[in-house]
């Protein structure tokens, strides 16, 4: 929701209605205690998504090289650790994919937005 200042309206008035959405934009930007604009939102929810990407990937690279230790090792107890592990992997598969797509159902990304996403 925007608000509208007196200052705006005036703008908006003289100017048409672009130099209202801009002037409101440019408020609630400013306005300490309004929420923050949508792009921001968006931008540092990518943000969030590519951490957690990270952290999987990561996960995972360690996953990949204990089964690789525990295969040359013939290691039984690290496979099953790694087997147990593997359910934290897929819970946090699931839960980025989830965030994706709460992230597009709630922001509507653009194409290039999108392929970021996908």
């Amino acid at each position: 929701m925007f608000r509208i200042s007196t200052r705006a309206l005036a703008l908006a008035l003289a100017c048409g209605m672009s130099a209202l959405l801009a002037l409101s934009n440019a408020d609630a930007q400013q306005t300490p205690g309004m929420q923050m604009p949508i792009r921001q939102v968006f931008e540092r929810s990518v943000q969030v998504i590519d951490d957690d990407l990270l952290r999987l990937s990561s996960m995972a690279d360690r996953a990949i090289a204990d089964s690789v230790k525990a295969l040359a090792e013939r290691n039984a107890d690290l496979a099953r650790q790694i087997s147990n592990n593997d359910a934290l992997l897929n819970e946090s598969r699931y839960a980025i994919e989830e965030h994706c797509y709460t992230l597009i159902a709630t922001q509507q990304p653009n194409a290039t937005d999108l392929r970021v996403l996908v």
